[in-house]
């Protein structure tokens, strides 16, 4: 290459000729000092004593030349001041014109002092780099510490040039005082200020800018977008840069730009929810959000190249490629297809025009705005990751037009697609294709380029760098035995190996740092939606909210980081700090503290994103400095390679989310993020799950709890924290069996009648078909579904701590409760009820409210269950054991030498008949067994036990350890009554999800569902099923084996509309009538006798008629009218319920007209049946069983009354609240101590 000591002598102004840098002296010293040292005749002080002398009257030759020439200048702006003042009092219209062109004139003249200044500036900074490099010293540092931050150094003058300031205000004041200003009085300083186009001011105003350049935020913005700026360009170049350039490409451009990242982004919270609504896993959407990033490590490549060629075909090729790619995306969901989600995605991937983006910034924009552009760019990038999560957000809604479904998962590319096509037009309309110049043309302009790459380097890095800034740039390099290099050595590259070879070691460990943040900040949001719904039960709208919040700091982040941040601090020292707040981001993230937390998770990702957000900009920054400037333009140029790093991270971190599976988080280290599962494990991946067969003979635990039910599984959870829990379980697991885990098999776990089947039907004496649980989860696993809390009276009256139970709620809805989707029929019902006067209508809540409501569910948006079991992921896995398929015998009490009995161990048997003993470890006094095996299996142990009326235990032979009459008394069950309405028109499946809660005492709920469908190949009839008995056509005294399997091939043949439609139901609260349970046989397997006594008092069966009345009315409202035939009145319906042999009760004919004979025939079980352990009677307020030492019963037998309109909540909760109240008080007892 040409040498900067030739080009510096070319360049010179010839009468200036003696003020300049003596480059070429400087150059010989510096060779001379070299060898003087190697041959040992210099000392190496010395030599850098002589040489800061050399620079330092370097230095101040030029500074005193530029105060002097500033001087001059000053003096002819004052002569031409008095003359403007002779022309105010005589204006001459000629005069002014000669007066102005004299002002440009000394603008001009100014505008040789700033090049001559930046001359030398570079002369200087190309020699101390030659130094360096020479002695392998870091003189630079030295020196420009030492002499710029000096009161008298001469380079303060020029770092601060306050004189040069002085000389551009007074010129471009005196011009504005010169122009025409039609009857204006504002100046240049007025705001707004008086408009002044001229050309000197504005290339004195660039020059300035130039000279005074450090890292300010429009710069630091386009080193973040990695636009390397070219050397300063000639008069010519300029011109044909104002040739190229067009505002509105400009604006198409960053418009591509936003709407892209928009694209991208706007998936990001729903594409979990797309993934499962197609059949894949949740962490399937790694693969759907990395699709994209895939596809654009190629689509760069072609789009760069193609751009040398035009920048309007490619951006209309990407914009058609978008509006095809995110119309496939959305027509996935209707499809039913995964292979047309992915296509859609890598489509939206291979239009990703970015490429083409840049290069029109760097190629067509003009100089003097390119810093503008460049900062737009990035904000156009981080207004679109912000916009993208929050558009999605707004988009919850679900509606079909022609058979095309628009919901959350469809909307975003439905969304997109018009965005492409608005965009497309245009595009099309108002892009202007700028001048291309061909190879030949560029080919025979390098030379000239070349001669003033080293002169034009001003523009792009400071006055004086620091020697870590500038450690290696292939335009700067100098030989100095030959003075020129060929043409071809300035050229772009051509190839990514000939790009690769122009990476330097810095440029790679620069380049790694930026694929590492962006792997770090892909996992944290593309897997956002995953974790925030996994551990938090986040909504879609949440989940957008967070992600639009850390996208909206992108640009306040890099303003301070630009303004003051990168003022205040080397680069290489906000490098290192940020990398140390990424890995800090990292490490507060593991998920060490039970429960994960929100503010944990939140702060976490904020720390984490803010750091890589600032670490991506400072090392952008650096990278364009040290990277070569031949890598500015061509195919293969420096914004490529950082996009092809930047994606290939993307698409790595996204296949990690995917490969990770159900672990959730992902697991990396030093700068990575990830998410650690440190202390829990996660459902069903339980590794203290355990048959029981595999239990030892005997066994030692703090605490053994009987039931691994809705209460037994959050207190084993509590209490294995700090101690070691056995939990024992009859059932088995409710992992892996579809007929639990997915609502549309609701009736299938009911109607299975299998000695492995995880309900176990009973029939009441009075006649009304149950089930009771048995599997882990318990009732949960069964039920309905249907979450809402107890009623603040339930809650006083049993002595509650509000602000206990209150987070103990949380603590349950964490992991199980949902809002369900409320569709047609439930709006139906719940519309109809606030029309008849159940009100005031509270929204969706978990609160027991009067009027009516929306409750939570169990069931998530997918459809899947999540039960008790789930809670087990708060456990302590080393301090618990479950044991499945234990059915526990009988309680071990000593009584010997004793006033009260003692618990102290639990005989078992498992699958095989094998018994088991388990025993409370005898170091800890306060060690304990609790029952939680349910209102019929807890009373049901105790008598075995020897526990209960002394009279009932001795006639089955039972040894007493003590009398307690109460134990089985008050059993009560919530009678349910239900009125079946046929549609004509189809309806969602659907269980409990809207409840009226009347001032009366009823609750009115309803369910729906054609089949109340399975959604498998086999079809389910749920509460229609013979073998459950709701609504049966087949009287329940002949419901053998084979009458069953011959119902239900009948009901096979029926047409689906026999079955469709739903039932409308009501429930009393309470309820006051209440019956008894005893032993049928010592056989803890066999059902024990159960009398519930419905209707008995008067109060109840009222309160039962007052709900038929109101569901009549809710069928007989405008708002239920589409789902009722008009052809079949209330008393059709009645008849038609009080026909099916719902229950072992006699019929009567005036059930259509008399309501209380209705409520009577068609009296069926909710399931909510409680009592045989009440509190106050059997157990005391903290749930000690009376008369009996370490022993408590704590589930629904203690229960006087059914809390609310669903007990599950409130029986999960407590079995949380006691954990915890142990847990305290156990502890500070032993504190004390």
């Amino acid at each position: 290459m040409v040498a900067f000591g030739k080009k510096l002598k070319e360049r010179q102004i010839q009468e200036w000729q003696g003020y300049y840098i003596n480059y070429k002296l400087m150059k010989k010293k510096v060779k001379q000092y070299s060898l003087q040292i190697q041959a040992g005749s210099l000392d190496r002080r010395y030599v850098l004593k002589d040489f800061s002398h050399m620079l330092d009257n370097q230095i101040e030759k030029i500074v005193l030349f530029l105060l002097e020439q500033q001087g001059l200048l000053a003096s002819r702006i004052e002569k031409l001041n008095e003359q403007q003042d002779s022309l105010q009092e005589q204006p001459d219209i000629s005069r002014i014109s000669e007066l102005r062109e004299a002002y440009r004139e000394v603008g001009r003249d100014l505008l040789k002092l700033l090049f001559f200044v930046e001359i030398n500036a570079i002369g200087l900074r190309k020699i101390l780099k030659k130094f360096d490099k020479r002695f392998g010293s870091r003189f630079t540092d030295y020196y420009v510490k030492t002499r710029a931050n000096h009161p008298y150094s001469q380079l303060q003058q020029v770092f601060k040039h306050v004189g040069v300031g002085a000389v551009v205000g007074a010129i471009s004041r005196n011009l504005g005082e010169l122009q025409d200003r039609q009857g204006s009085y504002l100046s240049i300083y007025d705001q707004p200020a008086l408009p002044l186009q001229d050309s000197v001011v504005d290339s004195l105003k660039s020059a300035v800018d130039r000279l005074t350049y450090s890292t300010n935020f429009l710069h630091f913005l386009a080193q973040h977008a990695l636009i390397m700026q070219e050397e300063l360009p000639t008069a010519v170049e300029e011109h044909v840069e104002d040739g190229k350039y067009h505002f509105m490409s400009l604006l198409l451009n960053l418009a591509n730009t936003f709407l892209y990242m928009v694209n991208t982004y706007i998936i990001v919270p729903t594409a979990d929810d797309y993934s499962m609504s197609l059949g894949a896993a949740a962490t399937v959407c790694g693969i759907v959000i990395g699709a994209m990033a895939v596809a654009q490590i190629f689509s760069s490549v072609y789009f760069s190249a193609w751009s040398n060629k035009s920048y309007f075909k490619p951006l209309i090729f990407s914009s058609i490629v978008l509006f095809l790619g995110n119309t496939l995306y959305a027509l996935a969901y209707d499809c039913n297809s995964m292979a047309v989600l992915l296509i859609g995605r890598l489509s939206c991937g291979l239009g990703s025009a970015r490429a083409v983006n840049r290069r029109y910034i760097s190629d067509c924009v003009p100089l003097k705005i390119r810093m503008q552009a460049s900062a737009g760019f990035v904000s156009a990038s981080a207004l679109g990751m912000a916009c993208g999560p929050a558009l999605a957000g707004l988009l919850q809604t679900n509606f079909k037009i022609y058979k095309l479904t628009f919901n959350q998962d469809t909307l975003p590319g439905w969304v997109m697609s018009f965005a492409w096509l608005v965009y497309l037009v245009w595009l099309w309309i108002s892009f202007r294709e700028p001048s291309h110049e061909t190879d030949e043309n560029h080919v025979s302009e390098g030379s000239e380029k070349a001669e003033t790459d080293t002169l034009e380097k001003g523009l792009a890095q400071p006055l004086l760098l620091t020697s870590e800034e500038n450690q290696q740039q292939d335009d700067d390099q100098e030989c100095d035995i030959s003075e020129e290099a060929p043409e071809e050595s300035r050229g772009p590259a051509t190839s990514i190996g000939s790009a690769y070879r122009l990476l330097t070691p810095s440029v790679k460990v620069q380049l790694l740092i930026y694929f590492m943040l962006k792997y770090a900040m892909e996992i944290l949001l593309s897997e956002s939606s995953v974790v925030t719904t996994y551990y938090f039960k986040w909504s879609t709208s949440t989940v957008a909210i967070f992600l639009a919040g850390l996208g909206l700091t992108v640009l306040p982040v890099n303003i301070f980081v630009g303004s003051y941040i990168s003022n205040m601090f080397e680069d290489r020292q906000i490098l290192l700090a940020s990398e140390i707040m990424v890995f800090l981001g990292i490490l507060f993230s593991f998920h060490v503290i039970v429960p994960y937390t929100v503010p944990q998770y939140v702060c976490s990702g904020l720390i984490m994103f803010v750091s890589a957000e600032v670490l991506e900009g400072v090392n952008l920054s650096l990278l364009s400095r040290v990277m070569s400037s031949r890598l500015s333009r061509g195919t293969y140029n420096g914004g490529l390679l950082s996009t092809e790093a930047g994606t290939i991270a993307r698409v790595i971190a996204d296949a990690t989310i995917t490969l990770a599976e159900d672990w959730r988080f992902v697991a990396v280290a030093a700068i990575l993020f990830f998410h650690g599962l440190c202390s829990s494990e996660k459902a069903p991946n339980y590794t203290f799950l355990h048959e029981a067969t595999s239990a030892p003979n005997v066994s030692y635990y703090d605490y053994i709890i009987v039931g691994g039910g809705t209460a037994g599984c959050p207190l084993a959870a509590t209490l294995s924290q700090n101690y070691s829990v056995l939990l024992l379980e009859r059932g088995g697991s409710p992992y892996g069996n579809p007929n639990i885990t997915n609502l549309n098999t609701f009736g299938a776990a009911l109607s299975d009648q299998s000695p492995s089947s995880p309900s176990q039907r009973f029939i009441s004496e009075d006649g009304v078909i149950s089930s009771r649980a048995r599997v882990l989860g318990g009732g949960t696993c069964l039920n309905a579904g249907f979450y809402t809390r107890a009623s603040t009276t339930f809650l006083s009256d049993f002595g509650l701590n509000g602000k206990l139970v209150n987070e103990s709620y949380e603590w349950v809805e964490k992991k199980v409760a949902f809002e369900p989707p409320v569709r047609q029929w439930q709006s139906a019902v719940r519309d109809g009820l606030v029309e008849v006067g159940v009100r005031p209508y509270n929204g969706f809540t978990y609160d027991h409210l009067n009027g009516t409501k929306i409750g939570g569910t169990i069931f998530d948006q997918d459809g899947i269950r999540h039960t008790a079991a789930d809670l087990l992921e708060y456990a302590n896995p080393k301090g618990l054991t479950v044991l499945l398929h234990a059915t526990v015998q009988h309680i071990l009490f000593r009584t010997k030498g004793r006033t009260k009995p003692l618990a102290h161990g639990v005989m078992f048997r498992d699958a095989r008949g094998i018994k088991h003993r388990a025993y409370l470890n005898k170091q800890r006094s306060k060690n304990e067994i609790i029952v939680s095996a349910g209102a019929l299996g807890s009373p049901q142990l105790l008598m075995l036990s020897g526990i209960g009326p002394e009279v009932h235990l001795k006639s089955h032979k039972i040894t007493l350890v003590l009398h307690q009459p109460f134990v089985g008394l008050g059993m009560s069950d919530n009678p349910m009554n239900a009125i079946f309405v046929p549609s004509p028109a189809p309806v969602e499946v659907s269980l409990i999800q809207v409840v009226g809660i009347t001032r009366f005492g009823s609750f009115i709920e309803a369910a729906s569902g054609e089949n109340f469908a399975s959604g498998s190949a086999k079809r389910d009839f749920g509460m229609f099923s013979p073998k459950i008995g709701q609504l049966s056509t087949l009287p329940p005294k002949e419901r053998t084996p084979e009458a069953l399997a011959k119902a239900i091939e009948d009901m096979s043949k029926l047409d689906e509309a026999a079955f469709r439609g739903g039932f409308i139901l009501e429930k009393i609260t309470g309820p006051i009538s209440s019956g008894q349970l005893t032993l049928r046989t010592k056989d803890p397997n066999v059902n024990p006798i159960v009398r519930f006594n419905y209707f008995q008092e008067p109060e109840d069966l009222k309160r039962c008629v007052e709900g038929i009345k109101i569901i009549e009315k809710v069928i007989e409202s405008k708002p239920f009218s589409k789902f009722k035939y008009n052809n079949m009145p209330l008393e059709v319906l009645l008849n038609m319920t009080a026909n099916s042999p719902v229950n072992l009760l006699p019929k009567h004919r005036n059930d259509s007209t008399s309501l209380e004979q209705f409520c009577k025939d068609t009296v069926m079980t909710i399931w909510h049946y409680h009592g045989g352990c009440q509190v106050y009677k059997v157990v005391d307020q903290d749930y000690r069983v009376f008369g009996v030492d370490n022993l408590r019963v704590i589930d629904g037998s203690t229960f006087n009354y059914s809390p609310g309109t669903n007990p599950q909540a409130t029986v999960m909760m407590l079995g949380r609240y006691m954990g915890v109240k142990i847990l305290n008080e156990r502890l500070a007892s032993e504190s004390s101590k």
